[in-house]
């Protein structure tokens, strides 16, 4: 990217503006997309279906037809990055016929080509249905495995540790902080891509205040193993989203997640494989218990000195702070 000065490492960052009918819009704005099509496909739903207790198929065709309507209404924005201009793509791939609120957005040249994502890292509130539903899905809907209150002062701004019993579920906003902290003070490379993250107005979705980047758009996948290695090495366990698996480890010179929003902290000895390897067995990778258990030894020689509570940010505004004053050296 050729870009501007940033004060604070010395490295460049892009300057970025939203336009929209040639009036220069916040990014927030690119994202409310979202939340206004899938509250107008959410009451299209409804009044089709009334009182029914399941969709036919016949319902499922119609909201089809009637998302993707909305879909060729979307917003014509545009994205200057340093005088380049760039068009916005809406994320369809995974919709199907359901209702949902993507955290990414892609940035085409004018010759339709993806070169950017533009990325919402999301700070999910305890109660809010994306956190319940992620209970329901890795827990086979019991909770006891996962840490709530320990989140719910995480949320807050009041964290003081968790039950080192159960898991931690770390918001992705406070794991790029944390891992950009671990990767400058330790001169190490984590699984996390370069990004450059973005200032907004506006307060964001679900919780989310003011967290927006933006990061290259890579097509060449990356060694799975090796994130693998690492994460357990600093004690994360990975749980990918249900439509995308491991198909979210990608390449930039180094392995790394395009996807690292529903992460969690169990300590260093707290550690499971059997989802990790039926995961990936299920997606044809053939990765065994051994392959992985050396993987770990091998970034366990680098991390072991680590504890990554010590390098989690302690609320929003600790983020927004260290946002502003972000550097990929």
């Amino acid at each position: 990217m050729n870009d501007g000065k940033n004060s604070s490492s010395g490295k460049s960052s892009p300057i970025m503006k939203v336009y929209l009918k040639g009036k220069e819009v916040d990014v927030y704005d690119i994202f409310s997309f979202y939340t206004k099509m899938n509250k107008e496909l959410k009451e299209f739903e409804t009044h089709l279906t009334g009182l029914k207790a399941n969709l036919r198929e016949d319902d499922i065709k119609k909201i089809k037809e009637y998302k993707k309507e909305l879909e060729n209404k979307s917003p014509e924005y545009i994205v200057d990055i340093n005088g380049n201009r760039f068009h916005v793509k809406y994320r369809e791939d995974m919709w199907n016929y359901e209702a949902k609120e993507p955290n990414v957005v892609f940035l085409t040249d004018e010759n339709g080509k993806i070169k950017y994502v533009l990325r919402e890292p999301r700070i999910y509130s305890p109660d809010d249905y994306e956190m319940r539903n992620f209970r329901k899905t890795c827990f086979s809907g019991e909770t006891k495995n996962l840490d709530v209150n320990g989140y719910k002062k995480l949320f807050l701004g009041e964290f003081n540790g968790f039950d080192e019993r159960k898991y931690l579920f770390i918001p992705e906003p406070m794991l790029l902080v944390a891992m950009n902290r671990i990767e400058k003070k330790k001169k190490i490379n984590t699984f996390l891509p370069s990004i450059v993250p973005i200032p907004a107005m506006k307060e964001g979705q679900k919780g989310t205040k003011n967290f927006y980047y933006l990061r290259k758009y890579f097509t060449e996948r990356g060694n799975i193993l090796d994130v693998l290695g690492i994460t357990l090495s600093l004690g994360l366990r990975i749980f990918p989203d249900i439509e995308s698996n491991f198909n979210d480890i990608y390449n930039d010179g180094k392995p790394f997640m395009i996807d690292p929003d529903f992460i969690l902290f169990g300590g260093k000895e707290n550690r499971e494989y059997l989802e990790i390897i039926s995961i990936a067995k299920a997606n044809g990778k053939g990765i065994r218990h051994k392959d992985i258990e050396n993987k770990k030894k091998e970034h366990e020689k680098i991390y072991k000195e680590i504890n990554l509570l010590d390098h989690i940010p302690k609320n929003t505004n600790e983020i927004l702070k260290e946002f502003a004053n972000w550097s990929n050296s």
